[in-house]
């Protein structure tokens, strides 16, 4: 199961990966999701509910 410190909900991709890889190079697990429907499948998918 994959764990992460942090999830970013935003529509904007460029800047919302650009800020996981900033994230990531400090040690911060971070994802990315576009909007709430990704938020349920990718807490589904890292079986957090």
């Amino acid at each position: 199961m994959a764990r992460y410190d942090c999830l970013i909900v935003d529509d904007e991709e460029a800047l919302s990966q650009s800020t996981c890889e900033y994230f990531n190079l400090f040690g911060i697990k971070t994802a990315w999701v576009w909007d709430k429907k990704d938020v349920l499948i990718f807490y589904q998918r890292t079986r957090l509910i």
